[in-house]
């Protein structure tokens, strides 16, 4: 025994001897023809050791390399394939005895890759491992593998690597520049701390960038199964220059922070607590730039495709947005259902941080409130489902669902809609009157012609074609240009170039309004249908409140039926065609005086002073009409309306392409009432007083038509005169037919009587006649007989 002790310390000293003894009998660099040649057999390449190469056996078994380089293959040109400039690896001889490992920090300098893919898709790197040059790796176990009872490094430490992919097939070029890695030392189920930093660049997109990690690595390095990641962070500095070339002219930095936790085995992954912290400076922002910060506790489980993002808060230019999503199907179709909330927030002071200026509105004090909550039912990449939604502004809350389906086919998602609306002043969020001094109520100046044509915008007629709507929205109160609306019910759709406004309906001034307006983009040029009716609406109040000034008081109902073609305003007033009726009762007309025009009228014709003549609204029990529209041309000849003292009609033209109007307003006196008109209006009795009405629709003139008076007066002089004269020529007439009559009269008395007389007389002479032949008759028979 105390022999084979002996023998085996001598063997054992031998052994260390010789260890130490062979790196300086052997110089590995007189090796260098060989391994290069070796290397040209096995990869066709050739490899070039430029710096010598340093051997180790005790106590660190290792070796130390200078530059060395390996080609590019052929037709690749003539930079190499691969370079480092220096290596250092030493593992430890006696730890290795217990079956332990134990090294020294592994060390890489200079290292440059180089991989490039031609024009016609060949690369540099896939002849590497094809044909005969790839030796067969024998991986069937020969017996127990003996585990390992340690592994200890000293740590890896790459510097200054750099690895380039040109890709001249699509035009593409990605680097990693001066990469450098440090870890840590490396020990069996120890923690691993691991920094890199790095400069990259990219051509598609044009951008460069620093790159920095850190992070602690838990693993199990026995199952190789459930890792963490501890303490991550990463940060990404970056900059692309020139949107026009394949960049989008950012520059910024984004820092990502995380614990993630990793298991292989059932591909779950935990990232939690998770923040992601962006500034970002770019022209198209608001105010060229953005800071972002994002927080979530984010769960994957890609074997049951589902992923959770709770306690999500997303926070940019003062929004704070906060919820969850979770996802199902996330490897194939994500399904998302989930809550997310703006809290409350100015949107003046949204403005602000995007460097936008605030609409300028009537009332200073909207805009300062904001809330908006919604929720997220079965939406994917390609439909979107919000229901409920709820968006509060200043006093006003919107509330309903939106739905929205997206296609590769079309532009435009489909939208389908339900909102309802509780109460809102429109007012409010106008622009103040320009004015000073004036209020919001104040009658807006009539635009012209030229400057509606200056105004015009044209209709986005690609999109009116693409759009896919259906929806209805509900207002309970509404105030705008400070008329009064309720219970406002709308539907629109619009397909295939049609968009259809109905059935539209509102409550307003004791009345009611309905409409249904088309619109129809199908050809080169839009066509519209206008269909709308006021019912039973009163007007004093309307026009208070919408033009300041009740002008016309009264119930009534107008019912338009109109058309019209064009890209914009002034187009379409050009070619609006169709009828307006319109029907109004117990109606009065400030500025329409016509018991006093008819008393000015009185006056003027008879040279007379005209007494005061306050200026009262004319009283009408009705007054309807019918009106042609013809290529903006309003046409009314028809207009017809009763006050107790008159009988009115009109006839004219408004033009609505010019925005002024042509009218004639003709009165006739009826007689009064009682106290309607005054007392001396029966005196006005049977004239007919002409008021032209004209100008532009801001300022309209009412003129008493004086010449038609005085026409009409002459007119009806020569009739009278002619009345008077037919009256008089009557009457001597029938003065004559009487003289003659008496004359016939007399002498047919006359001439009776001497044919009576005449008669009588011949009766005497026929009887005397008669006496006298009779006593001759008489005597001549007695003669006879007495023979």
């Amino acid at each position: 025994m105390p022999k084979l002790l002996k023998y085996t310390g001598i063997a054992v000293g031998l052994l260390i001897a010789l260890i130490i003894i062979i790196p300086f009998m052997v110089d590995l660099n007189d090796y260098k023809p060989q391994i290069s040649q070796a290397a040209k057999e096995a990869t066709g390449r050739d490899l070039t050791i430029e710096g010598d190469i340093k051997l180790s056996l005790f106590p660190w078994i290792g070796m130390e390399l200078g530059a060395i380089q390996l080609s590019n293959a052929a037709g690749f040109g003539d930079q190499p394939f691969a370079r480092i400039e220096g290596a250092d690896v030493k593992l430890k001889l006696m730890p290795l005895l217990r079956r332990e490992i134990e090294m020294k920090t592994v060390t890489l300098q200079g290292l440059r890759l180089n991989l490039m893919v031609t024009e016609d898709g060949n690369d540099n790197w896939s002849d590497l491992s094809s044909g005969d040059r790839t030796a067969a790796v024998d991986e069937t176990p020969t017996g127990d593998a003996t585990p390992l009872t340690a592994l200890v490094i000293g740590g890896l430490a790459i510097s200054d690597a750099q690895v380039i992919y040109d890709n001249r097939a699509t035009g593409s070029r990605y680097a990693i520049e001066s990469l450098d890695l440090t870890t840590g030392p490396v020990a069996l189920n120890a923690p691993l701390d691991i920094e890199l930093n790095s400069k990259l660049s990219s051509s598609k997109p044009n951008i460069n960038g620093t790159l920095g990690i850190k992070v602690r690595v838990i693993a199990d390095m026995e199952k190789f199964e459930q890792h963490r990641l501890e303490n991550l962070h990463l940060s990404f500095d970056f900059n692309s220059p020139d949107a026009s070339n394949n960049g989008f002219n950012s520059s910024g930095q984004l820092v990502l922070n995380s614990n993630i936790d990793i298991d292989l085995a059932n591909q779950r992954y935990s990232l939690s607590p998770t923040t992601l912290t962006a500034n970002i400076s770019n022209p198209s922002l608001p105010g060229g730039k953005a800071a972002l910060e994002l927080a979530a506790d984010i769960n994957l489980h890609l074997q049951e495709q589902t992923a959770q993002l709770n306690n999500l808060k997303l926070s940019s230019y003062g929004l704070n947005i906060q919820g969850m999503i979770s996802a199902s199907n996330i490897m194939e179709t994500p399904l998302l259902n989930g809550d997310l909330r703006i809290a409350e927030f100015s949107p003046r002071t949204l403005f602000k941080n995007m460097a936008m200026t605030a609409p300028v509105t009537a009332d200073p004090n909207v805009l300062n409130k904001a809330t908006l909550e919604l929720k997220l039912v079965n939406t994917t990449p390609s439909s979107i489902h919000i229901k409920p939604l709820k968006l509060k502004l200043d006093e006003t809350t919107l509330q309903g669902s939106i739905d929205a389906e997206l296609s590769d086919t079309q532009p435009l998602p489909a939208v389908r809609y339900q909102l309802s609306l509780d109460a809102i002043d429109a007012d409010r969020y106008m622009a103040p009157a320009s004015d000073s001094g004036a209020t919001s109520t104040t009658t807006p100046a009539t635009p012209t012609a030229s400057s509606g044509a200056a105004a015009a915008a044209q209709l986005p007629m690609e999109m009116l074609r693409n759009l896919d709507i259906d929806g209805k929205a509900n207002i309970g109160k509404l105030k705008i240009s400070n008329m009064q609306l309720d219970d406002i019910q709308t539907t629109i759709k619009a397909k295939d170039g049609v968009v259809r406004l109905a059935p539209v309906s509102a409550k307003l001034y004791q009345g009611s309004y309905e409409g249904d307006t088309t619109l129809d983009a199908r050809g080169d040029m839009p066509k519209f249908t206008l269909k709308e009716s006021l019912h039973n609406i009163q007007a004093g109040p309307l026009l208070k409140d919408f033009m300041n000034d009740d002008m016309v008081s009264g119930k009534g109902t107008l019912n338009l039926n109109l058309t019209a073609q064009g890209h914009d305003a002034d187009a379409m007033t050009k070619t609006l065609n169709g009828t307006i009726n319109l029907n109004f009762a117990n109606i009065a007309m400030k500025g329409l005086n016509i018991a006093g025009k008819a008393r000015e009228a009185r006056a003027k014709l008879k040279g007379e002073k005209l007494s005061d003549n306050a200026t009262k609204p004319t009283d009408f029990s009705e007054v309807n009409g019918t009106f042609l529209v013809n290529n903006g041309i309003v046409t009314g000849n028809d207009l017809g309306a009763k006050a107790p003292f008159a009988r009115v009609n009109g006839a004219g033209n408004i033009n609505l392409v010019e925005t002024t109007l042509d009218y004639l307003i003709t009165a006739k006196i009826v007689g009064s009432s009682a106290g309607e008109g005054g007392e001396d209006i029966n005196a006005l009795k049977g004239l007919t007083i002409p008021v032209r009405i004209n100008g532009p629709f801001s300022a309209p003139k009412f003129d008493l038509q004086y010449d038609e008076m005085l026409k009409e007066k002459l007119s009806q002089g020569k009739a009278a005169l002619k009345e008077k004269l037919d009256q008089e020529k009557a009457a001597l007439n029938e003065k004559l037919q009487q003289e003659k009559a008496k004359l016939k009269s007399d002498a047919d008395a006359k001439l009776q009587t001497e044919k009576e007389a005449a008669r009588q007389k011949l009766e005497a002479e026929k009887q005397q006649l008669k006496d006298k032949v009779g006593t001759e008759t008489q005597d001549k028979l007695k003669q006879l007989f007495n023979r």
